[in-house]
């Protein structure tokens, strides 16, 4: 037995967008809805699958699943809101998942070193250039790198390359 029956609409045409959300009274209904849908495969009814996941599996797939009017009916258990974020699919125009691909580190640490004087670094200019510095500026030299290494950890500062 069915409660109560939510379809979906799109706000400014008025038009049902295919999704709707049915409340049942008992879980066992719930179940047999899902195992119906599913072709009485009740081992994956329980992973989460978008419509547009598995559409491409139903052109060749079986005759089996529920049907309304010869379209086919998906159903999935409804999720809590932070769930279906975490399901959530970007996709492209065609429909198609988009790869999110971690982008480039634009924040010129290769720079880090550049002109670096210190104390075992072959510079091919100059190859006593440490020994030549006076003490002092070794020191600040050597604590400069520190601090610059230290604050290049976050990733809120970077190196300017036109410095």
């Amino acid at each position: 037995h069915i409660d109560s029956i939510y379809v979906v609409k799109d706000q400014t045409t008025g038009l049902t967008k295919g999704t709707a959300f049915v409340n049942f009274s008992k879980e066992g209904g719930y179940m047999r809805a899902l195992e119906a849908s599913h072709d009485g495969d009740i081992e994956n009814t329980y992973d989460f699958k978008s419509g547009k996941n598995i559409m491409t599996s139903l052109d060749g797939g079986s005759s089996g699943g529920l049907f309304l009017r010869g379209r086919r009916i998906l159903i999935d258990k409804a999720v809590d809101k932070n769930t279906a974020e975490s399901l959530k699919v970007e996709r492209d125009e065609d429909g198609k998942p988009v790869d999110k691909k971690t982008g480039k580190d634009k924040r010129n640490l290769y720079l880090k070193g550049e002109g670096r004087v210190a104390e075992g670094l072959e510079d091919s200019y100059n190859v006593d250039a440490w020994e030549n510095l006076p003490q002092g500026d070794q020191f600040k030299r050597g604590r400069a790198h520190q601090e610059k290494h230290t604050k290049l950890r976050s990733p809120l500062f970077f190196i300017n390359p036109y410095r």
